[in-house]
C-alpha cells in the first residue's frame, strides 16, 4: 500500500499515513477478490505482473544502485495472459539461466494458485 513518511509526536519514530489512492485500491481488490501483483526480483531486475478486469499489466524495473530507487524500463497492458506470461518469461530469460529457472517455478504457483493457469508441465 502506498504510505506517506510522517514525523510521529515520538521524536525519530515514524508513523504512517495512508493515502485515498492507497486505501481504494485496497479495498477494491478486497471487494473483487483480486490477487496482489505478482512481483519476482533477479538482481537489479524487478518484474511485475499485475491482473485487473480487461488487462494482463505487465512492468519491468531496475534498480537504481546510486539513488537507491527503481527506474522503470517497460509497461505494458496485454488482453491476453498467455502475451503476458510470455513478455515476463522473456524479460527474465535476459537475466540469465537461474532467473528464468526461478521466475517460471515462482510465476507457476502464483498462476495456479490465482487463476487456475498451469505453466509447467512437469
Amino acid at each position: 500500500m502506498d504510505q506517506i513518511p510522517h514525523d510521529g509526536a515520538l521524536g525519530d519514530a515514524q508513523s504512517t499515513v495512508l493515502t485515498v489512492d492507497s486505501v481504494v485500491r485496497s479495498v477494491t481488490r478486497v471487494l473483487l477478490n483480486a490477487p496482489d501483483p505478482f512481483v519476482i526480483q533477479n538482481g537489479e531486475q524487478l518484474l511485475l505482473l499485475d491482473v485487473d478486469w480487461d488487462f494482463w499489466n505487465f512492468a519491468e524495473l531496475k534498480f537504481e544502485s546510486e539513488e537507491l530507487g527503481y527506474t522503470q524500463v517497460r509497461q505494458i497492458a496485454y488482453e491476453s495472459p498467455r502475451e503476458a506470461i510470455g513478455a515476463i518469461l522473456a524479460r527474465a530469460l535476459a537475466q540469465g539461466n537461474d532467473a528464468i529457472v526461478n521466475t517460471v517455478e515462482q510465476l507457476n504457483l502464483y498462476l495456479v494458485r490465482h487463476f487456475d493457469i498451469n505453466i509447467m508441465n512437469c
